[in-house]
């Protein structure tokens, strides 16, 4: 199911996904992908022109998802979800600063955690079952880039 940008009030990471689904800014990959170069090829032949989710990495239960803010409307989609508007990606650099100060200006309490949060469906005791992606030939070894990990002790 499609997320429609006016039905988004409090944009997760999910929800994010669904919102650059609806606007045809998210390509998913559903063939079973390595992530020793493959991985990394496809996203850079996409790079600039989609958002990739890679819904099965060869050797680990974990999906990946590359490029999402990798161009200032994505990065606007990601900072505005329920308050952006059609037709503003004119001056896309001038909405994102608008944004930003918009945001900075009513900061609200932070929010206390209830019950379990989606992203725990992805946990795991090792860390070798993160699908670190091997980028090039000449790289030392598999490394993660601009991700989000959350780590409990």
């Amino acid at each position: 199911m499609k997320t429609s940008i006016s039905s988004i009030s409090n944009l997760d990471f999910r929800g994010f996904l669904s919102l650059l689904d609806g606007e045809r800014e998210l390509a998913h990959v559903k063939k079973d992908v390595s992530a020793e170069y493959e991985l990394a090829a496809v996203a850079a032949k996409l790079d600039g022109k989609q958002a990739v989710h890679f819904e099965k990495v060869r050797g680990s239960k974990i999906s990946v998802v590359c490029n999402v803010c990798g161009t200032p409307r994505r990065f606007y989609l990601a900072i505005a979800g329920s308050q952006y508007k059609a037709g503003q990606g004119d001056d896309i650099k001038h909405a994102i600063h608008a944004r930003i100060t918009d945001a900075l200006g009513r900061l609200p309490e932070p929010a206390k955690a209830q019950g379990k949060a989606s992203f725990e469906k992805n946990s795991s005791r090792n860390l070798f079952d993160l699908p670190i992606v091997m980028h090039f030939e000449k790289d030392a070894g598999p490394f993660i880039t601009s991700s989000i990990v959350f780590a409990k002790d």
